[in-house]
């Protein structure tokens, strides 16, 4: 792998991106990871990627992932749907963004792929997001009316059920 890199950082389009100048084609699927892989590993640097789509998203950012380390590349994923148009919008890419908000914060270089939808939603400004998140401790007594009230002021809604993932 890292011959390939060799080879693709003398290639103009990526000395055009290490640079930040000029206009380049290339794949979205492919040839877009491939130099902004190679860009990357020459001069880290934090950088938003937005495609077109939620496909190709996940295309660029499973691309980008064989590529990269896991700590170097997140995928920010959003419906493409209008919210008053989705009666459940997907829980696991709320999930998904959540944890690519708590990671974007790291002082490390890092990629972020993101669908255009993903870049034109609101979010929260790092002090809001960081305000809002609770942390829980087993063994530890907590008031659920006190939770229940700063999950309300974040935007949370009340409802009846709720289910709990977990990784064990």
């Amino acid at each position: 792998m890292s011959s390939l890199f060799s080879l693709l950082k003398t290639n103009s389009a990526t000395t055009r991106l290490l640079e930040k100048r000029g206009i380049f084609v290339v794949d979205e699927t492919v040839g877009a990871p491939l130099l902004i892989a190679t860009a990357f590993k020459e001069k880290p640097e934090d950088l938003v990627i937005i495609t077109s789509n939620l496909y190709n998203a996940q295309q660029v950012y499973e691309a980008l992932a064989s590529l990269l380390s896991e700590e170097e590349v997140y995928y920010f994923p959003m419906d493409e749907m209008l919210r008053s148009e989705s009666l459940a919008a997907s829980k696991e890419m709320l999930a998904q963004r959540l944890y690519v908000l708590a990671n974007a914060q790291k002082e490390q270089p890092k990629i972020i792929v993101a669908n255009l939808a993903a870049a034109m939603r609101y979010l929260p400004s790092p002090k809001l997001f960081n305000e809002h998140i609770l942390k829980f401790s087993v063994g530890e007594r907590y008031e659920f009316e006190n939770i229940t009230r700063i999950l309300t002021e974040a935007g949370y809604t009340r409802v009846n059920k709720i289910v709990i993932f977990s990784n064990s």
